[in-house]
C-alpha cells in the first residue's frame, strides 16, 4: 500500500457505491481501499489545524463510514503496516 498521507491534486470528494460484501473487522476490502484512496487525495495541513474537515472530507468518499471510523480504521491499518514491517526485520 502507497504511502497513507501522500497528497493527490484536484481530486473530487464523491461517495463511491455501497460496498458488496462485509468482513470481520466491519470494513469491506472495497471500504478499505477507499479510505486509503481519500486519505492520500486529501492533504494535511502542515500546521496541524483543519483534521475535523479534513477527515470529514475522508469520510465522504468512503461509503457507510463517518470521520470517526475512519480515523480509527487509518489508526488501526497503520498499526498493521508497522506489525507487518517488524515482523519483517
Amino acid at each position: 500500500m502507497a504511502s497513507l498521507t501522500s497528497s493527490v491534486a484536484n481530486v473530487a470528494f464523491a461517495a463511491p457505491a455501497a460496498p458488496s460484501s462485509s468482513a470481520e473487522s466491519g470494513w469491506t476490502t472495497e471500504q478499505s481501499r477507499f479510505l486509503a484512496d481519500a486519505i492520500e487525495a486529501a492533504p494535511r495541513a502542515r500546521d496541524g489545524k483543519g483534521e475535523s474537515e479534513r477527515w470529514k472530507k475522508i469520510a465522504a468518499c468512503v461509503p457507510g463510514k463517518d470521520a470517526k471510523q475512519c480515523h480509527e480504521r487509518y489508526k488501526a491499518m497503520k498499526e498493521e503496516m508497522r506489525a507487518a514491517k517488524a515482523g519483517r526485520e
